[in-house]
């Protein structure tokens, strides 16, 4: 084109938009236990685009409360398909870790992924949603419901109430699932979350959400075949945006999963209203709680605002010992506990209420002077069913070896410390070893009328403990979900 003033000469930038990437491995998460040689880490991902070119992939490994974990950039030629695997490392700084130190293994546990593709600053994708967010909350272990048949376990369920999950988009979730994995990393279970009682909405609207964040709670029902492994289990919360028309293979994209896992068991410890007060004071509970300190999470009722029971009276039998009178929990008092629980976020299956019986005098078996139901029923001991511990006053009191005021405090303080080993450990039944200076031995011996020592190194303190060896504190801390002491 000719002017006034000569030829005009124009330039047009024209930016190509066609990048698409996707992974076939969405559904599913990364699970990471190498000590139980669980290494399920592999996902692929393909890349699409008009023209052959080569594109910058960013790799980015994510915990189960969106935690950046690990991040490696790599140049790949688009179009095309690409694997990875990821080799268990942090090196983000994460954890505490000093970034790009590839020794820092990450923890046991499910893991999720994203890949980002760049061509150029105008054309990129990644393969999870940008424009939904899930943010899990607690979850609340609500009690076990037995279908009506008290005598047939196969229709059992516990209940598991996931207080609050909430969604953060402009759009509405388009579909939703909640996945169980069991403590060996397994899905065992899918739940449809648009079928699921939204109790927060009274409605099935667990799918709504709103920029601001849109609060839901749901009631899962969880039959107990699939929780008879001891340790946690995980709920995964996995989402779809509703954004198709704004991608360029108008497909919906995943948010990243996250994870609310069962609260961590603890033990719950009563002392019966009936006749059980003079245990406030004739077993040393300073030195019980020094000893669960290195197991779990345990509470002392009376201490912090329980009180001792103060339930209708009932009766327990203990294999040949009936009628063994105590009493119950008051309603107040279950709805104090399921409280604690919720603030402390602690589950409330491991439940026991000490009591005094007096019963004939056997040998010197620890059955004779204690007992509790064992093994335990596979839902535990919620608090409307809780175990019955009794201790037996006329075999401590006809013992000519606690001929102390403080060797019978010690006695009947390793026998309450051997009763709860019994509530807390759902994998063994007795130390193996019968060790003479383990609480959890099946015969009473001189070491039980003073404090039991075994010295071993935990997370390396030297610690003293009345179980004789570090796996029998790890047998209960894995019955609890609790991670294992490393020496």
């Amino acid at each position: 084109m000719k002017g006034t003033r000569g030829p005009f000469q124009t330039s047009i930038t024209i930016n190509v938009q066609n990048l698409v990437v996707t992974s076939p491995d969405v559904g599913r998460v990364l699970r990471w236990d190498p000590e139980k040689g669980i290494v399920d880490t592999s996902f692929s991902y393909n890349i699409e685009c008009a023209q052959r070119k080569q594109v910058q992939v960013t790799v980015r490994i994510y915990d189960m409360n969106r935690n950046l974990v690990y991040e490696v950039t790599e140049q790949k030629i688009c179009p095309g398909s690409y694997s990875f695997t990821w080799d268990g490392t942090i090196n983000t700084g994460y954890y505490g870790y000093p970034p790009g130190e590839g020794s820092n293994i990450a923890p046991a546990g499910l893991y999720t992924f994203d890949v980002e593709v760049i061509a150029n600053p105008y054309d990129r994708d990644a393969v999870r949603s940008q424009a939904l967010s899930v943010v899990p909350g607690p979850v609340e272990y609500l009690g076990y419901d037995d279908g009506g048949t008290p005598e047939d376990e196969s229709d059992d369920n516990h209940l598991y109430y996931l207080r609050w999950y909430a969604l953060y988009s402009g759009r509405d979730a388009s579909y939703g699932e909640i996945w169980l994995y069991d403590p060996e990393l397994e899905m065992v279970k899918i739940w449809i979350v648009p079928v699921l009682q939204c109790v927060v909405h009274e409605d099935c609207d667990g799918l709504t959400a709103n920029p601001n964040g849109e609060i839901h709670g749901v009631i899962i029902s969880v039959p107990v075949s699939l929780m008879e492994k001891a340790g946690t289990y995980r709920f995964v919360l996995h989402f779809y945006d509703d954004y198709f028309d704004t991608y360029r293979n108008h497909r919906v994209k995943a948010a990243l999963e996250v994870n609310q896992q069962t609260p961590t068991q603890a033990a719950w410890i009563w002392i019966d209203g009936l006749n059980g007060a003079d245990l406030e004071f004739k077993v040393n509970w300073r030195y019980v709680g020094d000893s669960l300190n290195w197991v779990c999470y345990y509470c002392f009722t009376w201490r912090v605002g329980g009180g001792f029971t103060a339930g209708v009276q009932d009766s327990v039998t203990l294999g040949n010992w009936t009628g063994i009178r105590y009493r119950r929990l008051s309603t107040n008092q279950i709805d104090w506990q399921h409280s604690m629980a919720r603030t402390y976020h602690v589950d409330v299956r491991h439940i026991v209420i000490f009591t005094i019986t007096s019963q004939s005098i056997g040998k010197s078996q620890i059955d004779d002077i204690a007992r509790i139901p064992d093994p335990p029923p596979r839902h535990r001991f919620p608090p409307d069913r809780p175990a019955v511990s009794a201790i037996n006053e006329n075999a401590i009191a006809q013992d000519q070896e606690a001929d102390t005021g403080e060797k019978e405090n010690f006695l009947r303080s390793n026998i309450v410390l051997h009763e709860l080993t019994h509530l807390l450990n759902d994998i063994g039944n007795h130390c193996r070893a019968n060790s003479p200076t383990c609480v959890w031995r099946t015969e009473k011996n001189s070491h039980f009328y003073s404090k039991m020592t075994n010295n071993y190194t935990i997370r390396g303190y030297l610690v003293s403990l009345p179980w004789h060896t570090l796996d029998e504190v790890n047998e209960m801390r894995q019955s609890l979900g609790l991670p294992r002491h490393r020496p």
